[in-house]
C-alpha cells in the first residue's frame, strides 16, 4: 500500500485470517502494526488496512 491507501478484505462467517506486515507501518481495525508484526485473525468479518506516511508492504493468508 501507498502513503494514504486503504484496502478491505472481507471475511466469510468462520473463516480466520493470518497477516504478516513485511516492511513499512499500517492499521488494523484501528490497531497500528509495524514492520515484522503479525497478527492472528478470527471472528472478524471485515478487516480495514490504511497506511500512513511511508509505504507498508503485508501478506494476508484468508484461512478456512
Amino acid at each position: 500500500l501507498r502513503p494514504g491507501e486503504s484496502v478491505t478484505h472481507a471475511l466469510d462467517n468462520g473463516r480466520r485470517a493470518y497477516l504478516f506486515v513485511v516492511n513499512g507501518e499500517l492499521e488494523l481495525n484501528g490497531q497500528s502494526l509495524h514492520g515484522g508484526d503479525q497478527a492472528r485473525i478470527s471472528e472478524e468479518a471485515k478487516l480495514s488496512f490504511a497506511t500512513g506516511k511511508s509505504d507498508a508492504e503485508l501478506l494476508l493468508l484468508d484461512l478456512p
